[in-house]
């Protein structure tokens, strides 16, 4: 009797006209299934918190049996701990600032960020509540906010459009394959390059040997060498991503096993495609006026058929980067082998040796141009300075542009009345060179529009 009694009055009460508007209000049911209190938030953050402990574990275990791997157990535990962050953001939590250090602290190991670099007191429009004198490494700072970011946000969430430019790069012999580049630009001033770790994903990030000649460089420095090189960061904050090719752009790829992301990344040979790309991005690459980048709002597509593979050699004399010269580059070959059958046209620097292979595609197209044959093989070019590289890679250089403005000024010339004051205002059409009435002299009436 008590429990049919007891249904009843559950029954009265959720019938009750005050009590159901207030029940069944859209907003209390949000707070009671999803809010920072209900029973979902806290089964998610528990499952966050045992899900990071399990792998904690794993991790340090594996460590210990393989110490070759910390590098690679370093990474996945910053993912760890940023993904906890991301529960507790959306869910609610004390525990969200310190999922954010670690994950932070984890990159900069991963990444083996210098200790001298690290600062206090730093912040982004995500992170403003970091430990007070705690010290951390402002590109692991901004990787870190940006997955946060991008895995918490909802669709209503009002983004800024990133400027984004995308190229081919050609891996050597630990990272061989081919791979597109994106950069994307956001409006920012004294922004950083920092990498997307949604894409980087566990990809290793590793200094090269001193028997290559970067000085043991990673791909991060090479990275954040020709950003300082670029000048954007005066108006932008970068992020790039290394994609393998989608799955319609393999068409002329034979092996499959070099479709996919790289496992390790290192050196310098991409810092001429990432430069080419930052500068197009900007939507002025060749510095051709005063103003800053921000002001222009069209990117410059980069050809998606044409790829370079060169360093970015330093010089604080030059005015601006176009004038910056390229360098040479290792593991030819490999770079070949991904570029054979997917490509149109690879582009290395000027001084770059003369590799046995370079020299029989060279032959073979000189052989077919002798015998008025088309010749469908990679074509080698050679680049000196960053404009000439922009000349081959830009969609439309400025060579093109030029011929485009002369082609049209051609055409205002021919076809509209020329004005001292404002250019071309008028169309002009056959017949036009005849004299036209006399509107001093006319009629009264046609002079008022009547009759």
């Amino acid at each position: 009797m008590n429990d049919s009694k007891d249904l009843l009055d559950l029954r009265e009460r959720l019938l009750d006209p005050t009590r159901c508007k207030t029940l069944w209000d859209p907003e209390n049911l949000s707070k009671a299934f999803y809010g920072a209190e209900s029973m979902l938030a806290d089964a998610i953050r528990d499952a966050a918190s045992i899900g990071y402990e399990k792998l904690s574990e794993a991790c340090s275990s594996l460590t210990d049996n393989r110490p070759a791997d910390h590098l690679w157990t370093r990474t996945l535990r910053g993912f760890m701990s940023a993904l906890s962050a991301c529960s507790f953001r959306k869910f609610g939590g004390d525990e969200f600032q310190s999922f954010v250090a670690e994950a932070i602290e984890s990159f900069e190991l991963a990444w083996e960020l210098p200790e001298s670099e690290k600062m206090e007191s730093l912040s982004t429009p995500l992170l403003t509540d970091l430990p007070i004198g705690a010290k951390f490494h402002p590109l692991a700072m901004w990787a870190v906010s940006d997955l946060i970011a991008e895995l918490t946000r909802s669709e209503t969430d009002e983004l800024p459009e990133p400027r984004s430019v995308r190229t081919p790069i050609l891996g050597g012999i630990v990272d061989q394959g081919l791979f597109y580049l994106t950069i994307e630009l956001f409006p920012c001033e004294g922004g950083l390059l920092v990498p997307d770790l949604r894409y980087l994903g566990l990809t290793k990030i590793v200094a090269k040997g001193k028997h290559s000649g970067d000085g043991g460089a990673t791909f991060l420095q090479a990275m954040n060498e020709v950003w300082e090189m670029s000048g954007a960061g005066k108006s932008y904050r970068g992020r790039w991503r290394l994609e393998p090719p989608a799955q319609e752009d393999r068409r002329l790829l034979e092996d499959e096993a070099e479709n996919q992301f790289p496992s390790s990344i290192a050196g310098r040979s991409a810092q001429a495609a990432t430069l080419c790309a930052i500068l197009a991005a900007t939507g002025n690459p060749y510095h051709e006026t005063g103003e800053s980048d921000s002001s222009f709002d069209n990117v410059d597509p980069l050809d998606d058929e044409i790829a370079i593979s060169a360093k970015v050699i330093p010089d604080p004399a030059a005015k601006d980067p176009t004038q910056l010269q390229l360098g040479a580059v290792e593991n030819i070959p490999e770079k070949l082998s991904s570029a054979r059958s997917a490509l149109d046209t690879v582009v290395f620097c000027k001084g770059e040796k003369e590799d046995k292979q370079i020299q029989e595609l060279n032959d073979a197209r000189e052989e077919a141009q002798k015998n008025a044959t088309p010749y469908d093989g990679l074509h080698i070019e050679k680049a000196e300075t960053v404009a000439d590289a922009l000349d081959m890679l830009l969609v439309t250089n400025r060579h093109l542009r030029k011929y485009q403005g002369l082609v049209r000024e051609s055409w205002l010339k021919q076809w509209q009345r020329p004005d001292p004051e404002n250019g071309y205002p008028g169309a002009r059409f056959p017949g036009d060179d005849a004299p036209g009435p006399d509107m001093e002299n006319l009629p009264e009436q046609d002079q008022e529009g009547e009759g």
